[in-house]
């Protein structure tokens, strides 16, 4: 380095002699930049300010000259990106500045903009225990000032001793403290309930600090009290809550038939089901025909929507919390209980927490459930039905779904099949509806015309049964003087989809310049690409749905250009 800085001071030398103006403006950038500056002739280096030498020690070879200098890229060094900016130019000399990305500014302007928009209230202390950051949403939950709180100790602002300040205890035992249930009111008399975690800072192996964030319970645990309530009167009443029997499965086509035999066998079992089937299908359908012809109909039907749920509060809901679990928590009978002799439906179980499915699988298991703070253990009696809108695979593949727990629960399944597999449903199916909502809207309508029939039976149908019935029940309701429906009737969505699809359809059909050959490879063409989109892009779900093999699929793909 005593040579580089020998050759520096030869280099500015030559420098000065180049003239006044010169020695001025090096002075002066070298003088006022804080960023590194690097001036060189040609490729040798003739000088640098103080915090230039970081950059020298990666860019600097032994024949002293600079390396892949290119301004339009930046460079790493010591953690952080430097874009380089030629700030002077006179013939042969260049003066260059490396500018830091990672601008501490910068960063401190938006971890205060993140700290101030997150509804977490977050707080840090420094190795004392002393606060020193405390952002809006903690102000919010706790009622307190940010400049009456910064600097002090959490026993100097909460009613709490060292023993008893979760912080503190975290710096005695560098140790997290997690799930910290608290039910206060603040200064403003608003009754908040908090969950808080505790975690020690560490800088490298060096204890700097405590990081506690909270979040605000409070309107999530009101809306678990309510549902608990109510399914509280509904286990109170012992109120038949099934609608449906396999007499309002309607449908004639073999698929669906075998899922109503296969329905009816597991009513008379105690076994778990699993009930796989696209969205729109009707699982529910069947999940409640099955209770409803079961032993134990006279007992209550409990369902669970598990992607409606917050994840925080599954557990609670489905085993209950016992008083003092947590800061103001009473005796909650959970859902698994109030099922007792009935059913528990677990719909769209792939969107349970995969820790939350461990514990459901060792109840399953054991028979037997525990309140969340309680110590007794209660035997369970409840049969348990599930049902997932995917193939058990792709959930467990995904990780969404225990595999354990699908062994649990599939000891039964039941697929309910697609409207497009149900071969001559569409047409009894769209006669119910139109029976059905006719005198819902006191309607003329009849039925549905030929041409629009032919749609129906062609059309896929993402939204299965679903969707047709709200396609039949948006169509009457909006002419209740027709005694057909046409195209023209339906939602405008449907409309102009179905005005294309049936446009493509006689084009193929009717268009006479087109060979009889060149028809049937349109067609298949069509059928193909309707199967691989229905299956999402799945090779071996499309071959199935059309009844071929993947090596014959792969082969139709490539000749019809796919």
């Amino acid at each position: 380095m005593l040579r580089l800085l020998h050759e520096k001071n030869i280099y500015m030398k030559k420098i000065f002699a180049l003239g006044v103006n010169m020695k001025d403006v090096l002075n002066s950038i070298l003088k006022n930049s804080i960023s590194p500056i690097v001036v060189k002739k040609n490729d040798k280096i003739i000088y640098t300010n103080k915090v230039g030498n970081i950059i020298l020690e990666k860019l600097y070879d032994n024949n002293h000259s600079l390396k892949n200098l290119n301004t339009e890229k930046t460079i790493y060094i010591n953690k952080k990106h430097y874009k380089i900016k030629e700030i002077y130019r006179k013939n042969d000399i260049t003066a260059f500045q490396f500018v830091c990305l990672n601008n501490s500014n910068n960063h401190k302007f938006f971890k205060n903009i993140l700290m101030d928009n997150i509804s977490d209230g977050v707080i840090f202390t420094n190795e004392f225990g002393e606060i020193i950051e405390y952002n809006k949403a903690s102000e919010e939950f706790e009622g307190l000032a940010k400049k009456n709180v910064l600097g002090r100790k959490s026993t100097e602002i909460y009613d709490v001793n060292e023993t008893e300040s979760e912080i503190l205890q975290v710096v005695k035992n560098k140790e997290a403290i997690l799930d910290i249930n608290g039910k206060f009111k603040t200064c403003k008399g608003r009754n908040v309930m908090l969950v808080s975690n505790y975690f020690p800072v560490f800088n490298k192996e060096k204890f700097i600090g405590v990081c506690v964030v909270s979040t605000d319970y409070t309107k999530i645990q009101s809306l678990l009290d309510r549902t608990l309530e109510l399914q509280t009167k509904i286990k109170e009443n012992q109120l038949k809550n099934t609608d449906f029997t396999f007499d309002d499965i309607v449908g004639e086509s073999d698929s669906i038939q075998k899922a109503i035999i296969e329905g009816k066998k597991a009513s008379n079992m105690n076994s778990n089901i699993l009930i796989t089937g696209s969205t729109g299908t009707g699982k529910e359908l069947f999940v409640q025909s099955i209770h409803s012809e079961s032993k134990r109909s006279n007992s209550p039907f409990v369902p669970v929507n598990c992607a409606a749920i917050p994840n925080e509060l599954i557990e609670s809901l489905l085993f209950g919390s016992e008083k003092g679990a947590f800061t103001g928590a009473d005796n909650k009978i959970g859902l698994i209980e109030q099922a007792s002799n009935g059913t528990l439906y677990l719909d769209e179980l792939d969107s349970m927490p995969l820790m939350s499915q461990a514990k459901l699988l060792r109840v399953i298991q054991e028979k037997k459930v525990r309140k969340i703070g309680g110590s007794k253990i209660k035997d369970v009696n409840c049969r348990f039905i599930a049902s997932i809108s995917e193939e058990p695979q792709k959930c467990i593949d995904n990780n969404t779904l225990r595999k354990d727990l699908f062994y649990r629960l599939a000891v039964i399944t039941i697929i309910v099949p697609d409207l497009c597999e149900r071969e001559g449903d569409i047409e009894i199916l769209t006669n119910f509806f139109i029976n059905k909502y006719k005198y819902i809207y006191k309607s003329k309508t009849k039925r549905v015309s030929e041409d629009l029939m032919n749609i129906f039976k062609e059309y896929s149908w993402p939204g299965n049964v679903r969707e047709l019935q709200y396609v039949i029940e948006s169509a009457i309701s909006m002419d209740r003087d027709s005694v057909e429906i046409k195209r023209t009737h339906l939602p405008n969505y449907l409309n102009k989809k179905f005005g294309i699809f049936n446009k493509k359809r006689k084009i193929i059909e009717f268009k006479q310049n087109l060979t009889l050959n060149e028809i049937l490879l349109k067609k298949e063409k069509e059928v193909v690409k309707e199967a691989l989109c229905r299956s999402g892009g799945n090779i071996t779900k499309a071959s199935k749905k059309l009844g071929i093999s993947r090596q014959n699929l792969h082969y139709r793909i490539r000749k019809l250009k796919i």
